[in-house]
């Protein structure tokens, strides 16, 4: 493998690969938010305290709930209608191929994807490379999947090989690509705890001891989205982020460029 695609919050646009990464040996991730959102299954609120009363669209809503279930179904639909088609008339083998579900992604998709995580973390191997797959983002607003506390990402990450030379996940790490919403940090401190070490103010070896990537979305726009680059024990991590755009990355196993 010396190609990565990386693409993130589609938001049901469908990705047009490059011909000259439709080779069977370009790694293509999408790392979430790749599924639309259906507005027939959102219902709001005007929520008052404790209360909830639902409303129209075109009121001051302030709360949604969403029907899941329904979402999730609509998701799978469109996975298998438009873009499983889509991938496959460009020729991409879906063993190539890496899915993660974003805050916005209800559907289990594994049957679709081998190489995929719905709502926990785990360890693949592709081309002898370990790659981490970790699946949650912290609260927004308690409406969407996978919203999760720190310490459900912390445990989520002792999953993983600490060996892994790539890591994805749709959360960014905390500081690092992760501005959102005015100047808020929507990164994990866990995540950024597992590449750093502990904290600048307890250091500790951090979880990750071999990582080159670390493949993100989440926080749309510039300037969170590209490639950052940042210095760990000699190491050199990229930490790219891919919301809304496609990021073309160079890997080799000696050595990143």
């Amino acid at each position: 493998m010396e190609h990565i695609l990386l693409y993130s919050d589609g938001h049901g646009k469908l990705p047009n690969i490059p011909k000259k990464y439709r080779n069977g040996e370009t790694l293509i991730v999408f790392a979430g938010d790749q599924c639309n959102n259906y507005v027939q299954n959102f219902q709001p609120f005007i929520k008052v305290g404790e209360i909830l009363i639902p409303c129209e669209w075109k009121e001051d809503w302030n709360f949604r709930k969403i029907n899941k279930e329904e979402e999730a179904k609509l998701q799978g639909e469109w996975i298998e209608k438009e873009f499983l088609p889509h991938l496959n008339k460009q020729n991409i083998d879906l063993n190539r191929v890496i899915w993660i579900n974003g805050n916005h992604d209800f559907v289990e998709a594994s049957k679709y994807f081998p190489h995929s995580c719905f709502n926990s973390a785990r360890t693949i191997i592709i081309d002898g490379i370990k790659i981490g797959l970790l699946v949650g983002c912290l609260p927004l607003v308690y409406e969407w999947h996978e919203e999760i506390p720190e310490s459900e990402i912390e445990n989520r990450i002792k999953l993983i090989d600490p060996e892994i030379e790539i890591l994805v996940s749709h959360a960014p790490c905390y500081s690092i690509n992760d501005y959102a919403y005015g100047q808020e940090h929507i990164g994990s401190q866990s995540i950024y705890a597992s590449i750093f070490g502990k904290s600048v103010f307890d250091p500790q070896p951090p979880y990750f001891n071999n990582l080159k990537f670390y493949l993100s979305g989440h926080a749309h726009k510039y300037p969170n989205v590209g490639v950052k680059k940042h210095e760990v024990n000699g190491r050199i991590i990229r930490f790219c982020n891919a919301a809304e755009q496609r990021l073309e990355l160079i890997y080799t196993k000696e050595a990143t460029k």
